[in-house]
């Protein structure tokens, strides 16, 4: 990961603001250091992916907090939508 990518993950992304504010202050950090920023699209899709990133951690953390009943609840709930689970127990 480049300290771009680290100050994404642990600054920027936590904060749940918006994509274009997230870009602003991406550009802001290459001009800050005095680098050439990238076009805002690659910032965007930069984003986007530190913001994934978050995410798919976040999830994995709360998936090993379940108990092993409730995550199979969980995945019957997801493998058939209609059915309806009893997380309950």
């Amino acid at each position: 990961m480049t300290d771009f990518d680290i100050w994404l993950t642990t600054d920027v992304v936590q904060r749940g603001t918006s994509l274009s504010e997230m870009t602003d202050l991406g550009c802001h950090w290459f001009l800050a250091r005095k680098l050439v920023s990238p076009p805002e699209q690659t910032v965007e899709r930069i984003i986007r992916s530190a913001r994934q990133r978050v995410l798919d951690g976040y999830l994995t953390a709360v998936a090993a907090q379940l108990s092993v009943p409730s995550a199979a609840e969980l995945e019957a709930s997801l493998a058939d939508p209609r059915a309806a689970p009893d997380f309950n127990d």
